[in-house]
């Protein structure tokens, strides 16, 4: 009976490689839960009904250009020459004949849209994930992708820009509309809503930067040398 006490330790132990600060994690999640209730969360909705949605695509669109950059230089960093072309591309002909970035006629010419980020160069580099983090108000990161986040935010045109008023509130949008989009997923949400976010984010993440998944063995050397061992 120990014995088999002490396999089922293993196996809760082996649940998770991936999370090894879970009960900090944790806490970040409420905190991050907490003010997302207080007032994100009823602002996406205010957002949501006022907005029409031919400007809500207006926003989206402005936003996804503002991006281009980062992604164009990411994908230089990663010798993807061909998408970094069309991030070249997407970028002068929605800033030229786009209105700035508010109409997206590249999409009409069939060039999709290839994102990327400074940590799916650092996987494409070879740097490993690292544990899965929750940061304040960043929400799901690995170790990696959390160290690379302030260099993508060297990409942002708006950094340079004098108008801080202006780069506030093209935020507060883009903000606001990432939120919006998530009103109807988070109805799909049962059960422990942090295992849900964590597994979803970092099962999405993998797919971007080709991480393999890991062992999912739970502990299973263990089971069969001494489980059935009396």
């Amino acid at each position: 009976m120990a014995l088999m006490s002490t396999s089922c330790a293993n196996l809760d132990q082996a649940a998770d490689p991936q999370d090894p600060w879970e009960p900090f994690n944790r806490k970040v999640y409420a905190f991050n839960d907490f003010f997302d209730r207080l007032l994100l969360k009823p602002a996406a909705r205010f957002y949501r009904w006022i907005m029409p949605e031919p400007a809500e695509r207006v926003i989206k669109n402005l936003g996804d250009n503002l991006e281009e950059p980062v992604n164009l230089l990411n994908h230089l960093l990663q010798g993807e020459f061909h998408d970094a072309g069309v991030n070249f591309a997407r970028f002068m002909i929605n800033t030229s004949f786009g209105l700035g970035g508010l109409l997206d006629p590249a999409s009409r010419l069939k060039l999709d849209d290839p994102s990327s980020d400074f940590g799916i160069t650092l996987a494409r580099w070879g740097v490993p994930p690292g544990p899965f983090v929750m940061l304040p108000f960043a929400g799901p990161n690995t170790v990696r992708s959390a160290a690379a986040g302030p260099v993508d935010t060297l990409g942002d045109p708006f950094l340079y820009v004098d108008d801080q008023s202006a780069n506030a509130s093209i935020s507060t949008l883009n903000l606001l509309s990432l939120r919006a989009d998530l009103l109807d997923v988070e109805k799909l949400f049962s059960g422990d809503r942090y295992l849900l976010i964590r597994d979803a984010w970092l099962q999405r993440r993998r797919a971007e930067t080709g991480d393999p998944a890991p062992a999912d063995d739970f502990g299973e050397d263990e089971f069969e040398e001494g489980f059935w061992e009396e």
